[in-house]
């Protein structure tokens, strides 16, 4: 630390290390950093200890070691058996698979399941490290279950706007419909009323007609009427001169009478 201090950085990897505050031997790292715009200066350091660094933990070694035991166990166990019990050969069959199976749970206790513990300790460790008292794998599940519940609800709004849009479009076409049915209601109306309009100027053209005619036959009517006020003129002229005939005879036959004596 007081080097990494004075230096900036400071590597120390050499045998056989330093004490650490555990009084054990360890190897590390140090560094020294100041962030843009922050006057403070920042260091970070990774210690390891020196036994840990230099032990060999080949999980491959490990691995084979066990099943190299264990096969020379059950592989030991039967043959002393074959050699020494006297047992029927059936029965020495049946203890053969009883043994290979009980050196496969034997196996699996100490090979693998100790290895897969060994990691989950070292995993745990190096989780409580990074996380400290939280559990990533639990804030990761809330997370995870916030996210789905936001999507939920965001697939929910979306399928209520595209009803709503839905909807919105069958009244549109509704709409659309009505207008174009009132579109040809009107159509069908407008045509009536010109027909109408047709009709009504024929009929003032026939009422024009008619009234030329009744002009003319009113004319007709006084000029007859005149010429029957002359015929009775005429005629009222020639009976008074029937009534006078007479007398104008008798007294022309009266004149000659007279005339001859």
């Amino acid at each position: 630390m007081r080097e990494t201090i004075h230096k900036g950085s400071n590597l120390f990897v050499c045998y056989p290390g330093y004490s650490d505050y555990r009084h054990i031997p360890v190897i590390g790292k140090g560094v020294t950093f100041q962030l843009p715009g922050s006057p403070d200066r920042w260091g970070m350091m990774c210690e390891a200890d020196l036994k840990e660094v230099y032990r060999r933990r080949s999980l491959s070694f490990e691995l084979m070691k066990t099943s190299l035991l264990t096969l020379i166990v059950v592989t030991g166990a039967g043959f002393l058996l074959q050699r020494f019990s006297g047992l029927p050969q059936n029965w020495l069959y049946l203890l053969q698979v009883l043994l290979l199976a009980a050196g496969a749970l034997c196996f699996r206790s100490f090979g693998p399941r100790r290895l897969a513990a060994r990691m989950q300790e070292m995993t745990d460790l190096v989780r409580t490290i990074a996380e400290g008292e939280g559990n990533l794998a639990q804030r990761t599940a809330s997370a995870a279950e916030d996210i789905r519940n936001r999507v939920e609800g965001l697939q929910s709004a979306t399928r209520q706007a595209v009803e709503f849009m839905e909807s919105d479009v069958r009244n549109v076409d509704d709409g659309l419909r009505l207008t174009e049915e009132a579109s040809s209601e009107n159509l069908h109306l407008h045509r009536t009323v010109e027909r109408m309009f047709e009709i009504i100027k024929q009929l003032n053209q026939q009422s024009l007609d008619y009234g030329q005619t009744v002009r003319s036959v009113d004319l007709a009517s006084r000029e007859m009427s005149q010429s029957v006020d002359v015929l009775r003129s005429s005629s009222e002229l020639v009976r008074h001169t029937e009534n006078q005939l007479p007398q104008l005879v008798g007294q022309f036959s009266v004149s000659e009478r007279a005339t001859k004596k």
